[in-house]
């Protein structure tokens, strides 16, 4: 089922409404590529369109994602706005084209196919993300009003967010821990993270990182709760590294070899106002 259009409306949104299972990229390469037209002729990317007029695209319209119900996902908890599940490490949490069949997003339209339009229909309303190599805790919005209030919990760093995680090293006090992040090309399997505060010319992240407790499991193997204050690709991986504690299983940032990444999100809580609060919890699997 299609979105309705209110018209006059930019082709953007016009495209958008019309074939849902387009993410906002894709529309604007489109019609950068000149494979969008109106009344027969190829469409400015920033044209109106009126409710008579004809729109039409030139090749075959991109599929939808595929739902799946064997992707390494387990549902949690479901209200009316939101889906708490947990994800399996060795498994992405987003689709990067339509060609994806074994990602969470992919496992999430399984659950309820409308989520194509909550948000980006590569990513079937999920509101955070977790490496391919850790498991734990994931939470998805089930329509637009809910995806756009806890997206701005997200941003305003409204959302608790916990982790677990071995090392095999003694981990650092309870508090905490502030560095400067940046991320690498995409190419690269790292971020490059450091104490000190960026030079003059220098675009840095500030990332903060909190230890909650740790306690010593066995020799050479230390379980630490984490929390996290900010959000950044692999800052827990990265941070813990520089920390000098490296995670059991990530031997891209130090740690010792280990059959699957020692890294999980354990709880996600938020408030859902007046004075409530709506959480997700999910134990680990090392």
């Amino acid at each position: 089922m299609t979105q309705k259009a209110t018209y006059p409306k930019r082709i953007l949104a016009a495209i958008k409404a019309k074939y849902p299972q387009f993410s906002q990229k894709q529309v604007k390469k489109l019609l950068l590529e000149g494979k969008v037209s109106i009344n027969q002729k190829v469409a400015k990317p920033h044209a109106w369109v009126k409710e008579s007029d004809k729109v039409a695209l030139a090749g075959d319209v991109p599929k939808q994602l595929i739902p799946n119900k064997k992707v390494a996902c387990r549902l949690i908890k479901s209200t009316k706005d939101f889906y708490f599940f947990n994800k399996d490490s060795g498994v992405h949490s987003v689709a990067l084209d339509y060609d994806d069949q074994d990602t969470a997003a992919n496992w999430l339209l399984f659950q309820d196919k409308d989520l194509v339009k909550v948000s980006d229909p590569l990513e079937s309303g999920l509101l955070n993300r977790l490496d391919f190599e850790t498991s734990g805790m994931m939470v998805a919005a089930r329509n637009k009003k809910a995806f756009n209030y806890l997206k701005g919990l997200f941003n305003q760093k409204k959302v608790q967010k916990e982790y677990i995680c071995h090392v095999s090293t003694e981990p650092p006090a309870v508090g905490v821990y502030i560095a400067y992040w940046k991320s690498k090309a995409n190419s690269s399997k790292r971020v490059w993270v450091q104490k000190k505060p960026p030079g003059l010319g220098r675009r840095m992240k500030k990332m903060q990182t909190e230890i909650l407790s740790s306690r010593k499991l066995r020799p050479n193997v230390y379980e630490v709760v984490i929390k996290l204050i900010t959000g950044h690709r692999h800052q827990i991986r990265a941070h813990m590294g520089l920390l000098g504690a490296p995670i059991i299983g990530d031997e891209i940032y130090g740690g010792r070899k280990s059959k699957r990444l020692r890294l999980h999100s354990r709880m996600i809580s938020f408030s859902i106002g007046k004075g409530k609060f709506l959480s997700g919890a999910v134990k680990s699997s090392f």
